[in-house]
């Protein structure tokens, strides 16, 4: 899912707004020969437990004189396969700020504001495996040709959790060979395209079957979009730190491991689990 910034300026009918547009969809109804349909969603400011959203209405003329729009209301519910229940319906209506025209034989768009609202628990979780969300928009448009309706469905996209990611982990001998050193480059990503903050990634590090360390990163990291945090751990691995068969591990030419834990954000906690392994440079 990608965002930019871009000025929409639809004939006379101008917001600033943050783009991530939807599929475009079918259906619609009409007056004569006017038509209006729900094209697609552009999102003005989205975050992990909702969006304000443009549902971008486009009139059709295909009469022969010029038709203004003058305003329009709409309705939307989720609905399909994996829809949340319990929320909704969002309601929104403009009126444009200036006059607008679908001028003969060509069209217009309308850009409706609409607040949705995300589920929470496990709802929630998954809402976000879903590549797209359906909205079914209902509704009219207010024009000097009457009111247009409006019945179809458009789509956008879901937001995505948190990603826990091992971006480098390497091992080395130390000590004149004597020891071992573990080296993790950990990574929470975030995949959307907006700020997202984390409250917290719980992690378990485990080398070659033994626990070594446990800790709490991320809390309350602001996380920039499809951008990552990176957190850096490290381990001696000798008798000390590991017990008398350490140099069980120092034989080793690939060591394995495991960051286990969970991710904490928006009230929702999922679990994260990475494995690999590590080359042992000596």
């Amino acid at each position: 899912m990608s965002m930019a910034m871009r000025a929409v300026c639809m004939m006379g009918l101008c917001a600033v707004v943050a783009c991530s547009s939807s599929k475009s969809a079918q259906g619609g109804g009409s007056a004569g020969d006017v038509s209006a349909r729900a094209a697609r969603v552009d999102m003005k400011d989205a975050a992990f437990t909702g969006a304000t959203a443009y549902v971008v209405l486009v009139v059709d003329n295909q009469g022969g004189k010029d038709v203004e729009i003058q305003g329009a209301s709409v309705e939307v519910a989720y609905e399909g396969e994996g829809a949340p229940e319990g929320l909704g319906p969002f309601k929104g209506a403009m009126q444009p700020a200036r006059r607008s025209v679908a001028p003969a034989g060509g069209s217009a768009e309308v850009p409706v504001e609409i607040a949705l609202e995300y589920p929470t628990g496990e709802a929630f979780l998954a809402f976000t495996k879903l590549d797209v969300a359906k909205l079914k928009v209902t509704g009219e448009v207010a024009t000097s040709a009457g009111k247009i309706p409006v019945d179809g469905v458009t789509d956008f996209p879901t937001p995505k959790l948190l990603e826990g990611q091992v971006k480098d982990a390497q091992m080395s001998s130390i000590d004149g060979g004597a020891a071992g050193e573990v080296e993790l480059d950990l990574v929470l990503y975030n995949p959307n395209a907006f700020i997202v903050k984390a409250d917290s990634w719980d992690i378990k590090v485990v080398i070659a079957g033994k626990e070594l360390k446990t800790e709490k990163l991320a809390q309350g990291e602001n996380i920039q979009p499809q951008a990552g945090v990176g957190y850096s751990q490290g381990f001696k691995i000798d008798q000390q730190n590991w017990g008398a068969d350490y140099k069980d591990v120092l034989k080793l030419s690939e060591v394995p491991y495991e960051v286990t834990g969970s991710i904490s954000v928006g009230g929702v906690t999922y679990p994260s689990s990475i494995s690999g392994k590590m080359k042992f440079h000596r």
